[in-house]
């Protein structure tokens, strides 16, 4: 093995923990804040799994989940490989409780590979890439939804039809729903790249031929430990399958798990959500992951006199996997504006 592995500002050895700063930027006042990242090392070479967590940054449940499997699930000296971990994407929303880059109004998630001369969340974007992404074979991006939500992987299909089927296959190790994309979601490339082209980090990791889905969580809003077991198992599943620590997946129990038919797969609806047309207060009549025929009820708003403004029904017949019901800073709310989101919406199609 490689004496030394350096990643960012961290310099770990063979069978080591060590955690730091990946890249260090400024306050207006000149604070610095840095970009956290630990790395695990192991014995023997191997492969490297990246986790990167914190890129909507009030959504801590994937933010505890690499903090633990790296600190508390992965023993180096049981190991083969890498794992390393960015804990917060975003630490300039972190510190406020906010979901974006409130420095810079903008998210790192879009922007890679990112800039070394671009705004903040490029430079970020730009760090994360160069120090963590290039050296890694497999990519898991960690969100979560607000609560009622499904545990759940987005699997995007690319060009390359291997390279998505061996994708589908980890995110599937997660032992949650899975949802791929229907249409070609890198269909812009190979110019992109040249042309100075942004994406989001999945995207970018799959046109650089690695594996890269989401692993999206129940739990925005809250911090419940069995919710964080559930992408910890996720995750350390495919660590075994990568052969980074050894032993047999673990299936997910206690759980809403929804599969596709045979011949069938589950997609997205375009655009991804149900939106309202009308504003006013919301009341869910179906949870996440209850099958819906075309039509059904999925929600109804009424306004503040209490006279029902809307009914939102279902576009397809299909399933919720979350109601987001949110501000764009992450601040959740039960009541909507003409416009805004209602629940994300996913159904079955043929492969």
């Amino acid at each position: 093995m490689t004496r030394i592995l350096k990643v960012g500002g961290v310099l770990a050895a063979a069978g080591e923990v060590k955690y730091g700063p990946l890249a260090t930027f400024d306050m207006r006042d000149g604070t610095p804040v840095s970009i956290p990242v630990i790395v695990v090392r192991g014995i023997k070479e191997g492969k490297t799994l990246l986790c990167v967590a914190g890129h909507h940054a009030n959504e801590t449940l994937g933010i505890e989940a690499v903090i633990q499997v790296a600190q508390k699930k992965l023993n180096p000296k049981n190991m083969r490989g890498t794992f390393i971990g960015v804990p917060c994407a975003t630490p300039f929303g972190f510190h406020i409780g906010m979901r974006t880059n409130v420095l810079d109004e903008d998210t790192v998630m879009p922007h890679y590979p990112g800039k070394a001369d671009g705004i903040l969340s490029e430079r970020i974007a730009k760090v994360i890439w160069d120090n963590a992404v290039i050296p890694a074979d497999v990519v898991i991006d960690l969100h979560s939804n607000f609560k009622p939500a499904l545990n759940f992987t987005l699997v995007p299909r690319v060009l390359d039809e291997e390279l998505s089927e061996e994708t589908l296959r980890l995110a599937k190790l997660c032992g949650v729903t899975t949802i791929q994309t229907e249409e070609q979601v890198l269909s812009r490339h190979p110019q992109a790249k040249e042309a100075g082209q942004e994406g989001n980090l999945v995207e970018m990791a799959m046109y650089e031929g690695k594996p890269a889905f989401y692993l999206e969580g129940d739990g925005s809003n809250t911090l419940d430990q069995k919710d964080v077991d559930i992408m910890v198992r996720g995750i350390l599943n495919v660590c075994k399958d990568m052969r980074i620590i050894e032993g047999t997946t673990e299936e997910q129990k206690g759980i809403k798990v929804v599969k596709a038919r045979s011949g069938m797969k589950l997609v997205p609806l375009s655009g991804m959500m149900v939106r309202a047309n009308r504003g006013g207060i919301v009341t869910k009549a179906i949870e996440p992951g209850e099958f819906l025929e075309k039509g059904g009820v999925i929600a109804r708003i009424h306004n503040l006199y209490g006279e029902e403004v809307e009914v939102v029904r279902a576009p397809v017949s299909g399933y919720t996997w979350g109601f987001p019901l949110r501000t764009k800073s992450g601040l959740q709310t039960q009541a909507v504006f003409s416009g805004a989101e209602v629940c994300y919406w996913f159904h079955e199609v043929p492969k």
